[in-house]
Formats: C-alpha cells, sequence, structure tokens
C-alpha cells in the first residue's frame, strides 16, 4: 500500500497552494492532481472511507517518486487529525506554513466573504467569533478567523505525537520574498535533491494565490449552500461572477485588537520552537504587504 512520506498540513490562507504546486513540480515528488486537499484526517465523512480509499489516491506514484506527499490545510487546526496522522503514518513528515495570524485572519474573512458564507463586517465578525464557533464544525470551518492564528496549540498537539524532527515551520513571508531557498530547505527536509531555482524558473514566482472579489455579493450567498453540492455549476458562476481585485485595508481599531490578542501567543510560538518571528511584529507593513493584493 502506497501511502504519504509527507504532508503539507497548513495554515490555511498561508502558502499551502504555492507550496503544494512548487513541490508537485518536483522530478522526485508524487502528489495527487485532484483533488488537491483530499481532507482524509480531518474530515469524518473520509476517515470513515478507510486507508485503501486513502492509499488509492497514491498508486500511480513510480519508482523516481522518493516523496510521496499530501496537501490539506485543515489539518493543523483539527483536534483529531494528529492522533488519525500518527496511527497511520508515523514516520510522516509534516510540513507546516504559519503567515502572520493577523493578516491571515484578514484574508480568511475575505475568503468567507467572496463565497457568500460571511454576511457580517469584518470587526464584528470577530467580535462574534467565540459564540459562532461554539454552534458546531461548520461554523468553525468558515468563522474562525482568530482561533486558526493561535498556532502554538495547534502545533503542541502534533508535538504529542511526532518528534521535532519530523516537523518543519515555514514562513509565508519567506516563501513569498524568496521561494527558491523556501523551496529548497523543503527538498532538504524530504531528503531530494534540491531544485528550487529549476521549480521558479519554470512556474515562475507568482504561484500565489490572487485574491478576487464577486461582482455580484447577492449571487455569491445564494449559492453558499450548494458549493459541495454543485461543485461544477459553483465554479462556472464564479469564473463568472469574481474579477481580480484588492480587498480594503484592514481598519485600525481591528489591527490594534488583533495584535494584542496575538503577542502573547506569537511570543509562545517563537519560544516553543526557536522561530525568528521579527516579520510579524510590524502588523501594518506584514497586512500591506501580503494581505490587500493577495488572498
Amino acid at each position: 500500500m502506497k501511502l504519504p512520506t509527507f504532508l503539507i498540513a497548513g495554515a490555511q490562507k498561508s502558502g499551502t497552494t504555492s507550496m503544494h504546486l512548487f513541490l508537485r513540480a518536483h522530478s522526485a515528488v508524487f502528489i495527487p492532481q485532484r483533488p488537491q486537499e483530499l481532507h482524509f484526517f480531518d474530515l469524518d465523512a473520509n476517515y470513515r472511507r478507510g486507508l485503501g480509499w486513502y492509499a488509492a489516491h497514491f498508486v500511480a506514484a513510480g519508482p523516481a517518486h522518493a516523496a510521496l506527499g499530501q496537501t490539506s490545510p485543515l489539518y493543523i487546526y483539527s483536534p483529531q487529525a494528529p492522533a488519525r496522522i500518527a496511527a497511520a503514518l508515523p514516520n510522516v513528515k509534516l510540513i507546516f506554513i504559519l503567515r502572520n495570524p493577523l493578516t491571515r485572519a484578514y484574508s480568511h474573512y475575505w475568503h468567507e466573504f467572496k463565497k457568500g458564507y460571511e454576511p457580517l463586517p469584518f470587526p464584528l465578525a470577530i467580535e462574534r467569533e467565540p459564540e459562532r464557533l461554539a454552534q458546531g464544525p461548520a461554523a468553525r470551518r468558515h468563522f474562525s478567523y482568530v482561533d486558526r492564528g493561535r498556532y502554538a496549540g495547534q502545533l503542541a498537539r502534533y508535538r504529542h505525537y511526532f518528534s521535532r524532527e519530523q516537523m518543519l515551520i515555514l514562513l509565508n513571508e519567506n516563501l513569498r520574498q524568496d521561494p527558491v531557498s523556501t523551496i529548497d530547505v523543503c527538498c532538504s527536509f524530504l531528503e531530494i535533491e534540491r531544485q528550487g531555482a529549476q521549480i521558479v524558473a519554470r512556474l515562475g514566482q507568482s504561484q500565489f494565490n490572487q485574491f478576487r472579489v464577486p461582482r455580484s455579493v447577492s449571487v455569491q450567498r445564494l449559492l453558499a449552500p450548494y458549493r459541495w453540492k454543485l461543485p461544477r455549476l459553483i465554479k462556472l458562476v464564479d469564473m463568472l461572477n469574481f474579477k481580480t481585485a484588492a480587498y480594503p485595508p484592514m481598519d485600525a481599531h481591528s489591527r490594534q485588537i488583533l495584535s494584542v490578542l496575538f503577542a502573547e501567543e506569537n511570543q509562545r510560538l517563537a519560544e516553543m520552537f526557536n522561530l525568528d518571528l521579527t516579520c510579524w511584529q510590524d502588523a501594518r507593513a506584514a497586512e500591506e504587504a501580503n494581505g490587500a493584493k493577495n488572498g
């Protein structure tokens, strides 16, 4: 049974898609083309399908593929995923890409807004997040803007099951500024040839999700309940209804609230994993660099 040797396990809106595309272009890496996110270890419905269903996505891997991978940004946030991964893949290597939690929260908000799930303005969505999360898994999936940015606690769950050597923690900001070096760090971690320069030369440096806004918000909200049920129709509507544009800068009050909320958590994260988070300290600069142009 062929199973992954590594997972790109999150965080959402932090560059997992970019790293997925970069590593998939490596000559020694096999990552299933579709679906991009298998959601095996985080979604109960998929997990109940069994390890055979999961392994079926990797049967096409050949002898030249020294590393088999899979991407699911929700793995880092899922409380049950670490234990499930450890039971099935005890020797797996885990890649986590973290983004300034302030800008990640804002990007996540606009992601939900454009898909029609989020009707509230950002300040109110932040204020009401605790009560919304108490509504259950669906609400946690869509409205966990602040909660997903508490990386230290999420990664601590993985440290309970995996050694530090099995975990590679990258910063989104470094991936954007120097994708070649960041890809090469991943290659070394996976013990495969460093091909960062070749991959970036072939794919270009613009493998990041460009933010799009709906021409009609009403259409998106009308179709939101059917996104999982009618994917082909939704994809067509999105193609017609979306346009590439920047979202507005975060309001100063929300920025201040989030800066205070994340300060202690970021310090804990830096100490736990010996990370240099200097690039997160100026929240305004980070937002302008990462948030307004890219989702």
